[in-house]
């Protein structure tokens, strides 16, 4: 609800407070009153949850209609960052029924970041999210609806899996706090960065992990493996953690081998395809695309405990700009005034993401969580999520979509325990929590009905809009340029320049699966002799040249802009500073 990476949340999470302060006081005035109106609420879901797959259904189905009622106002969102097109790269690949494609011609110009051109032209990303988005982009004409329909499989997935180990009620209550908190309005159902498909695969090796050792039922290992594959291919560093974890939760269970056989041989089926690929993307089986990419231009950065990536020299400044950028936060590792800055960055935006002022107050009781041997264990192992996270150059919420089943675990016991505090022998901590969801769904009213009355406040009132403006954006000046060509009709060859000033986050050099056959080609200036030879080979493209940085952004059409003029030249650039 509160974590918006277009821009500042900070107004809205006043609001929330503000809200639960209000929450907080009026449970310990008057919770049996609290309680006569909100109670039949809460038993209508525990009701529901007596029946596995309605609970499963509801969890799942809530936070895909709400979002689906809303298309209205916040349609589609629009690709905005360097993630999302290089995921959108590989949906157009896999869409396309390959496995990566040739290097195109004169790729030195389509070079862009988190890409790569040789020896194949692909991102730079594992395999599970593109193959998502591409699922969503040939049932259903876009590739947004894969993040749709994996974000109901999520969320379906973690009740599932908290249902393994808690009553099914408190695993629909998990689910639906994380689909209000994290789910409709969340960046990841709302980008081409989904966290979808590592949290499914950590949910089904959490589910997998609690119904082997309990049952011992070959099905149940099969899932464990299911989602190994899962992280595998979107994560592979927690793929290892929860591997490292299934092992130690697995071990005092002594499971036959006629029971891990199912989840073996689908372990090692899941291997051979994601080598496969690799190999078919960069040659080398044993060398994923990130890797690849991490050779070539030095992002991302390794962890703080491995040796940096050092890349001499650059074609573009753009990617010697986004390499300069993660070197800074990793070279953090040495300064521990740096490192603090770090910590608290990642706290707060892990904070705002994942938790957020409306379920701030259960997670006082985490202490009481080590007195629980069933929670026990599963706080040891997000030690090693801790690990990973702190010793990493940078932290984004995808990076922990693998832990976010045991996120829920946690704030559901913290619930559980929250709702038995009384005050003066007044039911204080149940009447909190019903409040608390009555503060979780107005939260999420306030950019609903905010976007409905937008159009109709008056000037003086505009300024409330930055409650809500911040969840995602819909439109980009990308967006405007494609809409302005698009009235022209034709084919459009774009040679982008970019100013010395130029963010690196703000690049516009993306391209689908087939560049040949694109309408709309986006191209990096070179130098004018290589930039005149692109023309000529897209000589049924008009070429423009675009000022990217100008306000607004326009373009100029190719041959009006001389070898003397510096709109054509581009950016100099390219050695890195010596490091």
């Amino acid at each position: 609800m509160t974590y918006g990476i277009f821009g500042g949340t900070w107004p809205l999470v006043g609001v929330e407070f503000l809200l639960v302060g209000i929450a907080l006081f009026v449970a310990i005035l008057a919770p049996n009153s609290i309680l006569r109106l909100l109670t039949p609420c809460e038993q209508f879901f525990c009701k529901a949850a007596r029946r596995p797959w309605l609970a499963l259904l509801l969890a799942a189905g809530a936070p895909l209609v709400l979002r689906g009622l809303i298309l209205p106002l916040y349609p589609l969102p629009s690709p905005s960052v360097n993630d999302d097109y290089s995921n959108l790269l590989q949906a157009s690949t896999f869409a396309a029924g390959r496995a990566t494609n040739p290097t195109p011609p004169f790729w030195q110009h389509f070079e862009s970041i988190f890409i790569f051109c040789t020896p194949t032209y692909n991102s730079q990303y594992q395999p599970g999210p593109g193959l998502f988005l591409a699922a969503g982009k040939i049932l259903a004409g876009h590739p947004w609806w894969g993040v749709y329909g994996g974000m109901g499989l999520l969320f379906g997935t973690l009740c599932w899996a908290l249902g393994q180990s808690i009553p099914w009620r408190w695993a629909l209550l998990g689910s639906l706090l994380a689909a209000m908190q994290f789910g409709v309005f969340g960046y990841w159902m709302n980008s081409y960065s989904s966290g979808a498909v590592p949290g499914i695969g950590g949910a089904l090796v959490f589910g997998g992990l609690v119904r082997t050792r309990q049952r011992r039922e070959g099905w149940a290992a099969a899932l464990i493996a299911i989602g190994l594959v899962f992280l595998a291919a979107s994560r592979p560093f927690e793929a290892v953690l929860w591997g490292i974890g299934a092992v130690l939760f697995l071990a005092p269970a002594k499971l036959s081998f006629r029971t891990l056989v199912p989840g073996g041989l689908l372990l090692i089926a899941g291997a051979g395809a994601l080598l496969w690929y690799n190999w078919r993307v960069t040659g080398n089986a044993f060398e994923p695309p990130y890797l690849h990419n991490l050779k070539l231009y030095g992002t991302p950065q390794p962890f703080f405990w491995q040796p940096p990536v050092r890349i001499a020299s650059f074609r573009h400044a753009e990617l010697r700009d986004i390499y300069l950028f993660q070197k800074h936060f990793y070279d953090q590792r040495t300064s521990f005034s740096g490192l603090l800055r770090g910590m608290a960055r990642r706290l707060a935006d892990a904070w705002l993401f994942f938790v957020g002022p409306v379920l701030l107050l259960p997670l006082l009781w985490i202490p009481a969580l080590w007195k629980d041997k069933r929670v026990r264990v599963w706080l040891v192992v997000i030690v090693l999520f801790l690990i990973d996270h702190l010793t990493f150059h940078r932290w984004y919420p995808l990076h922990s979509a693998p832990e976010a089943i045991l996120f829920c675990l946690i704030l559901v016991e913290c619930w559980r325990r929250l709702r038995l505090l009384q005050f003066h022998r007044k039911p204080v901590g149940l009447a909190t929590t019903q409040l608390l969801l009555v503060c979780g769904c107005l939260s999420l009213l306030i950019p609903i009905a905010g976007r409905a009355v937008q159009p109709y406040l008056p000037p003086s009132a505009k300024g409330i809009s930055v409650l809500w403006r911040p969840q995602f954006q819909t439109d980009t000046p990308r967006d405007q340029i494609i809409r302005e060509l698009n009235n022209l009709g034709g084919k459009h060859l774009i040679f982008v320049h970019y100013r010395p000033d130029h963010s690196p986050h703000v690049e516009w050099v993306y391209n689908g699966a087939d560049i040949s056959g694109s309408r709309i080609i986006w191209s990096r200036q070179v130098n004018r002799a290589s930039d005149q030879a692109l023309a000529a080979y897209f000589h049924d493209h008009k070429p423009w040249i675009l000022d990217a940085d100008s306000d607004p952004p326009h373009l100029v059409p190719f041959d009006q802009v001389g070898p003397e003029s510096s709109l054509a030249d581009p950016r100099p650039d390219s050695k890195a500073p010596a490091l």
